[in-house]
């Protein structure tokens, strides 16, 4: 809270990174979101790996609130909520969001739906880390990415996508690849130590009969054998 209090006597604060504290839904973390709320010079917004718990739909809320920013960080595991439906709220009404850090976060079957959905008609996030994230129940990331590979059909603005260390496996690898094999605007594709084998290697190859705007991609420590 001490701090808050010292932030709001300086308006020209643009950045503001509290990422991977202690900072749980106290009075001092009210007093940041308040801060996020009415600070309208704010661009960048980095609040993830706190123990937030059921406080983040109110970060949440003065995110959505504060047209100004641009940069959302909200990495971090926070199983006790589903902070998705919240975030992909802001997705659906947020004009100047570019880039969305989700890196580790908690996804259920009906948050991750509900932010496949948002992505459908966002027109601004160029940047969108979805690393690590993670759920109880392995077939809720599965339709998370069936969703996923139907926005990317048409998505246009999306241009730099994370699934690092989602445990992708082969079927998971092909409906994404099916998805990418039709979109137009991802310049970079990071899949990192993920788990698809051969059937999920082809699969991404045939990206690339289609795909001609991908520039970067990242497949490594993903234990691909060599080619025989």
């Amino acid at each position: 809270k001490n701090i808050v209090q010292g932030l709001t006597v300086n308006e020209n604060i643009t950045h503001l990174d509290v990422s991977d504290n202690q900072i749980s839904w106290s009075e001092g973390a009210q007093s940041l979101a308040q801060y996020i709320k009415h600070n309208r010079n704010l661009r960048i917004v980095e609040v993830g790996a706190n123990p937030l718990t059921f406080g983040v739909s109110d970060l949440i809320e003065a995110l959505k609130a504060n047209p100004s920013i641009q940069f959302m960080g909200m990495k971090g595991q926070w199983p006790l909520c589903d902070a998705l439906k919240d975030i992909s709220e802001v997705l659906r009404i947020h004009s100047k969001l570019y880039a969305l850090d989700l890196e580790g976060i908690f996804i259920s079957q009906d948050g991750g739906i509900m932010l496949a959905n948002a992505l459908k008609v966002n027109t601004t996030l160029t940047y969108l880390n979805l690393g690590r994230i993670y759920s109880y129940i392995s077939s809720h990331i599965s339709s998370f990415i069936a969703c996923l590979s139907q926005v990317l059909t048409d998505n246009k603005t999306l241009e730099v996508l994370i699934l690092d260390k989602i445990g992708l496996n082969d079927k998971q690898m092909t409906s994404l690849a099916h998805g990418l094999s039709h979109n137009s605007g991802i310049r970079e594709l990071s899949l990192k130590r993920n788990r698809f084998g051969p059937p999920g290697l082809t699969a991404f190859r045939n990206i690339f009969w289609n795909n001609r705007t991908i520039e970067k991609v990242d497949l490594s420590e993903n234990h691909i054998p060599a080619v025989e």
